[in-house]
C-alpha cells in the first residue's frame, strides 16, 4: 500500500501516459485492458502494466512520493503475482456503452479465486480504455 492511496490494476487506481508498447485491440475494451494489465503484473512486468494507467492516476501516486512502477511491485510482491493466473472477468451487467465503466471486485477472479482487489475504474479516451483512480 502506499500511503492511503491503494492503488490496484484491479482497483482504485494505477497509472498511464500514452501506450507505447500495447497494441490497440488490448485496450479495445475496459475487459481486454484489464486482462492486458493483470497479465503484466502476473508476469512481474510493472512497466507494461503501467502503460495501462491514465495520468489522472499517476498524479495520484506522485502525491505520496511513489511512481507506478515502485508501487506495483510493492502492491504486488511475487507470492501474489503467483494466484493471478487464469484471469476472468464477469462483464455481465458492466454498462461498457459509458466512457466510465467500475468493474465491481466480485467480477474478477483468478483461477476461479475472487478477487480482493476492489472495485476497478477504467475511462475511455481517444478509443482506448484506461485504468483510472477511482471516482
Amino acid at each position: 500500500m502506499v500511503g492511503s492511496a491503494r492503488l490496484r490494476v484491479g482497483g482504485a487506481a494505477m497509472l498511464a501516459l500514452i501506450l507505447s508498447g500495447c497494441s490497440a485491440g488490448e485496450q479495445s475494451s475496459p475487459e481486454a485492458a484489464l486482462k492486458a494489465a493483470y497479465g503484466a503484473i502476473s508476469d512481474g512486468n510493472f512497466a507494461d502494466a503501467c502503460e495501462f494507467i491514465d495520468e489522472r492516476a499517476k498524479q495520484s501516486l506522485a502525491n505520496f512520493g511513489s511512481t507506478c512502477e515502485v508501487a506495483m511491485a510493492k502492491e504486488y510482491p511475487p507470492e501474489t503475482r503467483a494466484k493471478m493466473t487464469d484471469v476472468e472477468i464477469d462483464m455481465d451487467g458492466v454498462d461498457t456503452s459509458a466512457d466510465v465503466v467500475k468493474i465491481p471486485e466480485k467480477a474478477v477472479s483468478f483461477g476461479g479465486r475472487a478477487s480482493d482487489d476492489g472495485d476497478t475504474t477504467l475511462v475511455k479516451r481517444d478509443g482506448k480504455w484506461w485504468i483510472t483512480a477511482s471516482r
